[in-house]
């Protein structure tokens, strides 16, 4: 399996699960609720109750569902060093980068 693909089975897997919780996890955090994904050529269509739909790739699925989780993006960051082997500053500035826009289309 190659790293690629491990990041696309345990992102959608974790998203599918959170998406059928997501009412549930709309009234315990700031998190709009997942109604649905859907995989696309260009990575991943995350439509949201409220209608909204943001697309993400594999590791921006892997990331929104770790977010959904509870987990912090130092926890993050270090399961995508020890999965990609990519160096730890330039994965926490990409995610950094990433959860900022989430904020700002007022996902989290």
């Amino acid at each position: 399996m190659t790293r690629r693909t491990f990041l696309k089975v345990i992102g959608v897997v974790g998203l599918m699960g959170i998406a059928l919780k997501g009412n549930a996890l709309a009234q315990t955090s700031n998190y709009k609720s997942i109604h649905y994904i859907e995989e696309t050529t260009n990575g991943y269509n995350v439509i949201f109750s409220d209608g909204s739909i943001m697309n993400v790739n594999e590791t921006g699925l892997y990331v929104l569902g770790r977010l959904k989780e509870g987990a912090s993006i130092n926890q993050i960051v270090n399961e995508l060093c020890e999965i990609t082997k990519k160096d730890p500053k330039t994965i926490g500035e990409d995610i950094e980068v990433f959860v900022d826009n989430l904020r700002v289309l007022k996902i989290i």
